[in-house]
């Protein structure tokens, strides 16, 4: 699971390929939204951006980044075949150049 701060959103996937997405709107109350499935693997890592807008990155065994808007619930760019074997995890720099690194399997 992967806490968001900038969307005060919790994220979970996992075998069934879906990315699941919890908010807490009270201590009791816990809004659930519908399933996304953005990869054809499952999902390996997770990362919050604020540019160009608030978005969330995720990175897949198959070779794919992909950049998703939660408030809009849409697919914003997909970064094809990043990497030889697959995408296992990334970094995302805010305050040093805006870098999204990520590191595969080779």
């Amino acid at each position: 699971m992967w806490y968001m701060p900038l969307h005060n959103t919790w994220l979970s996937c996992g075998k069934d390929l879906t990315l699941h997405r919890f908010e807490l709107t009270s201590r009791k109350e816990l809004l659930l939204h519908t399933p996304v499935k953005l990869h054809n693997d499952e999902i390996t890592d997770i990362v919050e951006i604020e540019l160009p807008q608030k978005c969330i990155v995720t990175c897949s065994p198959d070779k794919k980044i992909i950049m998703y808007s939660l408030q809009r619930n849409e697919i914003l760019r997909v970064f094809p075949q990043h990497n030889k074997t697959s995408v296992r995890r990334m970094v995302y720099f805010e305050h040093y150049g805006r870098y999204l690194l990520s590191a595969g399997s080779e």
